[in-house]
């Protein structure tokens, strides 16, 4: 299993005399068959990977070293939980700090901003400029806007550009998402925070906006 040799192997070969042949590559599974929270559970516990899955214990009973306040994990505060494990355990954690200078395009925000001030639409933050160059750095390196599939061995590059911004609510964080960024305006798409993050602080963002 995952190219790692038991115990059960040695000896079925040293029976055979040398003859067993090597074990058949687990065959592909399309992504539709383990796409429910359980199949993939189920999926998960059987699968034969290379790049081992974190193996999580139960925390430790903390009422045996005084009072404690228990609080069920509910909803989006349940869902976000996983997500974030998930993240931290399948993500490459990288930090990269670099410096640029936005004086000019902050100029030009404001100017845009005030002349924008009465109409419809949200205000111009600086945002709809990161989510516009983001957009525009993962279109010129591809290898960032792709995931690792540890258990079926593949690396699956998105042709799409959906991008996550953080906004905090009442409930907790939640991260709506702006789709094919790559096919809007900046005006666009600052008009789409401010309608996501108000629906978000009000309880009434719609799940299919926090997915993709």
């Amino acid at each position: 299993p995952g190219g790692r040799v038991t115990p059960e192997d040695v000896h079925r070969f040293a029976e055979h005399g040398g003859t067993v042949p090597a074990a058949r590559p687990a065959e592909h599974v399309p992504a539709k068959q383990v796409a429910s929270d359980t199949a993939f559970a189920e999926f998960a516990a059987h699968a034969s990977a290379t790049i081992p899955f974190l193996e999580l214990e139960p925390l430790p009973d903390f009422s045996h070293e005084g009072p404690v306040e228990i609080e069920p994990l509910r909803s989006i505060r349940r869902k976000v939980a996983r997500k974030m494990v998930t993240s931290m355990t399948l993500v490459p954690h990288v930090a990269h700090m670099d410096d640029a200078d936005v004086t000019e395009l902050d100029r030009f925000r404001v100017r845009e901003r005030n002349r924008r001030e009465g109409g419809s639409g949200g205000r111009l933050t600086l945002l709809a400029f990161v989510i516009k160059a983001i957009t525009a750095g993962l279109k010129a390196a591809p290898a960032f806007n792709a995931s690792l599939d540890p258990f079926r061995e593949e690396i699956i590059y998105t042709q799409y550009y959906n991008l996550g911004f953080a906004a905090d609510t009442g409930r907790g964080l939640v991260v709506p998402v702006v789709k094919d960024t790559n096919k809007k305006s900046i005006i666009q798409i600052a008009d789409e925070i401010y309608e996501k993050a108000t629906l978000a602080r009000d309880g009434k963002l719609p799940p299919e906006d926090m997915r993709g």
